[in-house]
């Protein structure tokens, strides 16, 4: 069984009525054999040609930088889990959660986000909702090193940002249930699941990491559940990760962070939060790539006042407004025929001397599914090439 319940608990329960979704996979037994089958469905449905070395940076001047945005999604509608008021309830929505999850092929979906990010080849890569879980002490699923292993068999130089951090840097939001007690302490129940945060950065081009920092919000989520304690009360501490670099020259900080939906109190607190400890800590030009949960375009929505929040602490929107560009949310088990895309709430945010070259979505078009027909997320990614003050003159001058 998978373990994404829990974080899935976390997120969710607090946040029943906004958008309850997430991701897992299938069997650690078989884990070689779909990574194998996974690289080569990527190679073949989608087949990005291997970067020359003589041409890392692609169509980039030394005064741009490329950035993506993307949730990853786990792969089910949890909120089975999150109205779950009784043990058998709770054992119930389990399984009908864990089925939808495995029948959304993680796997498969890895495979399609790691051949749209090897056609677009961005500096940094904001990742949300990239779980890991684990069932019986078994990694189940890792959405992460899917990607990670995806891009290296499509020859695409990318890694976990790391400052002398052998392992990478990553904000992990954790849930651990092999503590609960009986009878949660034997499978299918024997959980554990982390749903994280990270930043990719290609390592064959002119980047100098200065710094980097995963910080988790000071203001944890709490949410109650059936189970009998400890487990009758779990925390949730989301966050997000930052990283200070020099790309060509360009000195940036560039911030990957999921803003969990639920009341709009918790949430203006952690964008408070996020605002203070990742934009005012800092004077160099600043780029958020994030699922904010706010509906950037619709006033009327309460979770609208989110994205006030940003842009009235000086922050750019660098969409178009001329654009819809809706990024959420697809159906949860990813096989409607048309997009349901709906609301924009992933956001590339900036702060500093930048100008928006380019900026579209990505994932959102039929063409975008994966041969098993599945959307690669619920959520369409978000691509932009931002440039410097040097090409700010070219620009306004074309």
């Amino acid at each position: 069984m998978c373990k994404w319940q829990m974080s899935a608990l976390l997120t969710l329960k607090n946040t029943i009525g906004l958008f309850p979704r997430f991701g897992c996979d299938a069997s650690r037994g078989t884990k070689t054999v779909l990574a194998v089958l996974a690289i080569l469905a990527s190679v073949l449905a989608w087949g990005s040609a291997p970067v020359r070395a003589d041409d890392n940076d692609g169509d980039l001047g030394r005064d741009k930088v490329r950035v993506l945005t993307q949730n990853m999604y786990i792969g089910a509608d949890l909120t089975p889990i999150a109205l779950a008021k009784t043990f058998p309830q709770f054992q119930d929505a389990i399984t009908t959660v864990t089925q939808n999850i495995v029948a959304t092929k993680p796997a498969e979906r890895a495979a399609a986000m790691a051949a749209e990010i090897a056609k677009q080849r961005p500096d940094f890569v904001a990742l949300h909702e990239a779980w890991r879980l684990t069932a019986g002490g078994i990694i189940v699923e890792d959405l992460l090193q899917s990607l990670l292993d995806n891009l290296k068999a499509l020859g695409q130089p990318y890694d976990l940002v790391r400052a002398g951090i052998v392992n990478g840097t990553v904000n992990d939001n954790d849930v651990d249930l092999t503590t609960c007690g009986p009878p949660f302490n034997r499978p299918p129940f024997n959980i554990h699941l982390t749903d994280r945060g990270a930043i990719l950065m290609r390592t064959d081009v002119d980047i100098a990491i200065i710094g980097v920092q995963s910080q988790p919000f000071l203001t944890p989520i709490s949410i109650p559940t059936p189970l009998p304690p400890p487990c009758d009360t779990l925390t949730s501490h989301p966050g997000y990760v930052s990283v200070d670099a020099i790309v060509r020259g360009r000195p940036l900080r560039f911030v990957s962070v999921h803003l969990i939906p639920g009341p709009i109190t918790r949430m203006l607190a952690h964008t408070t939060e996020l605002l203070q400890l990742a934009a005012d800590t800092t004077t160099l030009p600043l780029v958020f790539g994030g699922d904010f949960n706010t509906t950037a375009d619709d006033p009327s929505n309460p979770s609208h006042q989110i994205y006030q929040a940003l842009i009235h602490a000086g922050l750019t929107d660098a969409w178009n407004p001329q654009r819809p560009g809706p990024t959420c949310c697809q159906d949860p088990k990813l096989l409607n025929a048309r997009s349901q895309l709906e609301h924009r709430i992933d956001l590339i945010l900036l702060r500093g001397a930048f100008a928006v070259e380019n900026i579209n979505l990505i994932g959102n078009k039929p063409s975008d599914r994966t041969p098993s027909r599945l959307w690669p997320s619920d959520h369409a990614g978000i691509v932009a090439t931002l440039a410097g003050p040097e090409s700010q003159q070219f620009i306004a001058d074309k």
